[in-house]
């Protein structure tokens, strides 16, 4: 493969990945400005409580699990499969238990 393919295939690669990251702002900027339209300033109050209690159990539940797997994976690549389906208990029982 040569350098310029191997560029242009990087430069998607981040493209994505910082699509990615944008979107999550976006998408709260336009649910925002709907509810509102669609309802009232005080449905969209009672529904941000909400939603901020929610991503901030998501948050927590997601602390460290990219790098740690990423870490876990290439130090034993053989137990792969174990060692994700153990982070996705853990991490689901840490959603279970905020949800509560």
């Amino acid at each position: 493969m040569s350098r310029w393919r191997k560029g242009v295939r990087r430069a998607g690669t981040v493209l994505q990945s910082a699509a990615h990251q944008l979107m999550q702002p976006f998408l709260n900027i336009v649910i925002s400005a709907l509810v509102i339209q669609q309802t009232s300033e005080a449905v969209w109050g009672e529904f941000i409580a909400v939603l901020i209690v929610v991503q901030l159990v998501a948050h927590i539940a997601a602390w460290g699990s990219r790098d740690y797997l990423l870490r876990a994976f290439s130090e034993a690549p053989n137990q792969i499969r174990w060692q994700w389906q153990s982070n996705v208990l853990t991490r689901g029982l840490l959603l279970l238990m905020g949800a509560v």
